[in-house]
């Protein structure tokens, strides 16, 4: 039973694990929206600048991260 336990408690925390990685790495993806979005409002060209850079580095790391390969059962 105990062993039961710890099973379950590595495998919640691994769990959360790759949830907080993955919110994480949506995090400069999100940023370079919100800049973009700034940018478009307002009329700010380098917000609108800005916010392309970051969202497409975002984009990059965000793909490229091991989490998506977790997520998408990819090896």
């Amino acid at each position: 039973m105990i062993d039961s336990m710890a099973d379950s408690g590595e495998k919640t925390e691994h769990a959360l694990s790759v949830l907080m990685r993955l919110l994480v790495s949506l995090v400069l993806p999100a940023w370079g929206i919100v800049m973009l979005v700034l940018g478009l409002m307002y009329g700010a060209g380098w917000w609108i600048g800005t916010g392309v850079v970051v969202g497409l580095i975002g984009a990059v790391m965000f793909v490229g991260s091991p989490v998506i390969d977790l997520v998408t059962g990819r090896r």
